[in-house]
């Protein structure tokens, strides 16, 4: 057994070429990429567990063992299967993030009146202790979650937002997103994925912040965020969230991101 195992390696070190160790690096770097995208989440052990079966298969291939190989083989065939079902909104997440960075895809920019009212209202609302959840969709689209809020298509104001922020008001919960200066939807509820509630359910985030992290990373968005428990603002972008940002910095992060005075 140990010979004709020494007989396959030497085999395969007879016939290995350049490109055969390039395609290996190639692969160490996307298994590693991929392990630090998954640090810290669920995914990250059903990704090792999943690295172990091929391990196992790969090595009872070698061996010789066919019903152990066998067994394997199959085990690989419904686990990608499995991780497609379990992992269908994050696949969808990294898709889509793939897709914001394409050299022919232009988010939209915003106009200095709506980065204004914007401001203006965060400002307020930060003050008065409400919370808050402003969207600006930029290159992907966020229909699919617009459609499950309430349709508004109005203009957008510190007064409309105040209004619908306010607590109590029918509106209050969930977020406002803003499409082409107009706020095309408020009591919009965005998707919570399992490996960030996860990530973060013992840190300082709120459901809003997490809000903000999952459509940010679902999509090119850029999400305000205004904390009702301690009033500091937040943006994420990119699946990255800042906090502690003041109205003066707010604005002038807001007019460089969205292209403030744009034309497209």
């Amino acid at each position: 057994m140990a010979e004709e195992l020494f007989a396959n390696i030497l085999f395969i070190l007879q016939k290995f070429r350049l490109i055969d160790l390039i395609d290996i690096l190639l692969l160490a770097l996307f298994i590693y990429f991929l392990l630090l995208l998954l640090r810290g989440t669920r995914a990250r052990q059903i990704f090792l567990g999943v690295a172990v079966i091929l391990f196992l298969f790969f090595a009872s291939s070698l061996l010789g063992l066919i019903a152990f190989n066998w067994l394997m083989r199959n085990l690989i065939t419904y686990s990608f299967f499995g991780l497609i079902v379990i992992f269908s909104e994050e696949i969808k997440s990294y898709l889509a993030a793939l897709g914001s960075k394409l050299p022919f895809t232009t988010p939209m920019a915003a106009s200095k009146q709506t980065v204004d009212e914007v401001v203006a209202a965060v400002d307020i609302l930060a003050q008065k202790g409400y919370g808050a959840l402003i969207v600006f969709e930029r290159s992907v689209s966020l229909k699919e979650y617009v459609g499950k809020g309430v349709p508004l298509n109005s203009q957008v104001t510190r007064e409309l937002l105040l209004n619908l922020f306010t607590p109590k008001a029918p509106l209050h919960d969930g977020a406002v997103v803003i499409s082409r200066d107009r706020v095309s939807a408020a009591s919009v509820f965005l998707p919570l994925p399992n490996d960030l509630v996860e990530r973060y359910r013992k840190g300082p985030y709120g459901t809003r912040h997490l809000a903000a992290l999952s459509v940010s990373r679902l999509s090119d968005a850029l999400v305000v965020v205004v904390s009702e428990e301690t009033s500091t603002i937040s943006v994420a972008l990119d699946g990255n969230l800042v906090r502690n940002y003041q109205p003066e910095s707010l604005y002038s992060f807001l007019v460089r991101q969205l292209d403030v005075g744009v034309k497209r």
